[in-house]
């Protein structure tokens, strides 16, 4: 059985699919809320 070390943990994040879909239309009309998407994905949530 492998060993984890803790010094290696990383962080988890549960992203909901409509950020992540906002975020890879392009031509979505609300350009608002793609911009948002688009941040947090950056950003890395």
């Amino acid at each position: 059985m492998a060993r984890v070390n803790v010094s290696e943990s990383k962080r988890l994040a549960l992203v909901d699919s409509n950020i992540l879909v906002y975020a890879l239309i392009k031509d979505y009309p609300d350009r608002e809320r793609h911009e948002k998407c688009l941040t947090l994905i950056d950003k890395g949530l």
